[in-house]
């Protein structure tokens, strides 16, 4: 973490780690083709709605993006983002979330009524995220749940183990 102030100098953006939704639409458009070479143009342009579930999708699995600097940080999906100030921050807690597969949100609140919803184990950098919010936790007095708290805690460790490693 570059930069004085216990925050990256400028802003930082963390990409999607976690792919698996890709299989499946992968599956999707290998698939489609077949049908269409199969079963005819009519049948395959009544199953095409499949086609945008699996379009919707896959965008949402590769456009999610997490962008940090010392004073925010922002969860964006294409042209669609959530963004918390830390100098307001209010809350942090877990929720579990999602299905089998999914291992939660955080939540992340300020003063002013942002919220940023954080899946976990999704996004890269997650030692400099994480530490950045542990800090700005510290700083304005807020209590983290505690869970949330074992998360991110978690994650720094891990970053300083493959950090020191190197």
């Amino acid at each position: 973490m570059a930069g004085s102030g216990g925050g990256p100098a400028g802003p930082q953006v963390a990409g999607p780690t976690n792919f698996g939704e890709l299989l499946g639409v992968i599956g999707v458009f290998v698939l489609w083709p077949i049908v269409w070479i199969t079963s005819g143009a009519l049948v395959a342009a009544q199953t095409s709605w499949i086609l945008l579930i699996a379009l919707l999708l896959g965008g949402w699995t590769l456009l999610m993006r997490l962008r940090f600097d010392r004073h925010y940080i922002e969860r964006t999906i294409g042209p669609f983002r959530q963004c918390v100030q830390l100098d307001a921050l209010a809350s942090i807690e877990f929720k579990q979330t999602g299905g089998w597969r999914s291992r939660g949100m955080l939540f992340v609140a300020d003063t002013r009524g942002h919220r940023v919803g954080i899946y976990v184990g999704r996004f890269s950098r997650a030692a400099e995220w994480s530490s950045l919010l542990l800090t700005a936790a510290e700083t304005a007095h807020v209590l983290v749940q505690p869970r949330a708290h074992d998360i991110l805690q978690g994650s720094v460790a891990n970053g300083d183990q493959r950090t020191s490693r190197s």
